[in-house]
């Protein structure tokens, strides 16, 4: 009954994999907008 190792911690770093690349993703698209002050001032 019991899973064997593999199929247990693939998921856990599957997701972990796929959350850090989708905050990576938002802090390099969203960076800009969160924190416009030094955009705006160099513009």
């Amino acid at each position: 009954s019991l899973k064997p190792p593999e199929e247990v911690t693939e998921f856990p770093d599957l997701q972990s994999d796929n959350l850090r690349t989708f905050v990576n993703v938002n802090i390099i698209l969203f960076r800009p907008l969160l924190i416009p002050g030094p955009y705006i001032g160099n513009i």
